[in-house]
């Protein structure tokens, strides 16, 4: 008998999610919302999900809507930071209540897929400002001949 890589099941709370099975790691669950991707890695549907949130997430949301461990939520963020070339977002540390812990929350600007882009209104990051003026200073500074 071959088992389907995905199967949908029914929750009260978020209607029909789709279950993912990997072999090399526990279960997961996809928001309904979005079941289309469905085919994607699961770092692409998280950063989808934190698209449409048009927030900051942390590993605490992720795990919870995700149903995913928040060890593994957090190795995630750390390979969306990784995926420039597919994930455009902004980063920033923020301390962990009542610790001096310090926690990654990352804000989707845009996701790259395959021929589609996913992106909220363009909105200049710092480092994006940093290269227009780097580039910027250095075409208008005079170089030295050799």
């Amino acid at each position: 008998m071959i088992m389907s890589k995905f199967e949908n099941v029914t929750s009260p709370r978020n209607g029909t999610a789709k279950v993912v099975k990997q072999s090399n790691h526990d279960g997961g669950r996809i928001p309904a919302e979005l079941s289309e991707y469905a085919d994607q890695p699961l770092y692409v549907l998280i950063a989808l999900w934190g698209l449409m949130q048009k927030t900051w997430i942390g590993h605490k949301q992720v795990s919870t809507v995700f149903a995913i461990t928040e060890r593994r939520a957090s190795f995630q963020l750390s390979y969306i930071l990784r995926k420039t070339e597919v994930i455009i977002c902004q980063t920033r540390k923020v301390k962990v209540q009542g610790t001096r812990r310090l926690c990654h929350q990352i804000k989707v600007e845009e996701v790259r897929i395959s021929g589609k882009t996913e992106k909220t209104s363009k909105v200049k990051t710092r480092s994006d400002i940093y290269r227009q003026a780097r580039s910027e200073y250095l075409a208008n500074t005079p170089r030295l001949a050799t």
